[in-house]
């Protein structure tokens, strides 16, 4: 597994860093170990989330570990705090493989509910594909439940449009750059 020696931060925003996290951070992820974590983040108190331990720990299986050069995989969402202050890691998003040949790739995200409404994922978001154009991508897709409104808000507020409904309640959604 390669990665980042530190926490590597791959995209900024007004608010957030979304950063790519050296393999023991990625452990203690997956593991849920509150423990000093090689960079010295801070967690919020109903961090990490489900999918962020998911997502952490098909990274370590797969040796995916996101780099500034190659953001594909999970990166941590941290709030950004003055100047002397320690981050704060609140969720999760990232691209969940390499682009395919038509320069499309997938995106999740999920953010700890201490932090929802406060508009990190819809920033979150933004910067992500601020980071596909950069890449030279072409386009950026992802799914959402039926159920979700508040994911769909999310893709809406960046420009996605739905593409697709399957059978099992999830709905697919597309943003060309």
């Amino acid at each position: 597994m390669t990665g980042p020696a530190r926490a590597e931060v791959v995209v900024r925003t007004a608010r957030l860093a979304l950063v790519a996290l050296p393999g023991p951070d990625l452990v203690a992820v997956r593991d849920r170990v509150r423990a000093v974590l090689v960079d010295d983040g801070a967690w919020a108190p109903d961090y990490p989330t489900d999918g962020d331990v998911l997502m952490a720990g098909l990274s370590l299986r797969d040796g995916a570990v996101p780099t500034a050069e190659a953001p594909w995989g999970p990166l941590q969402v941290r709030l950004l705090r003055e100047p002397e202050a320690v981050d704060v890691a609140v969720g999760g998003i990232g691209f969940k493989t390499a682009p395919d040949a038509a320069g499309v790739v997938e995106v999740g995200y999920g953010l700890a509910p201490s932090v929802h409404g406060a508009g990190f994922a819809t920033e979150a978001l933004a910067g992500m594909l601020d980071l596909a154009r950069r890449l030279g991508l072409r386009a950026v897709t992802a799914e959402t439940a039926v159920t979700n409104a508040a994911s769909r808000r999310v893709l809406e507020k960046n420009g996605f449009g739905l593409v697709g409904t399957e059978d099992d309640g999830m709905l697919w959604w597309r943003r060309d750059l």
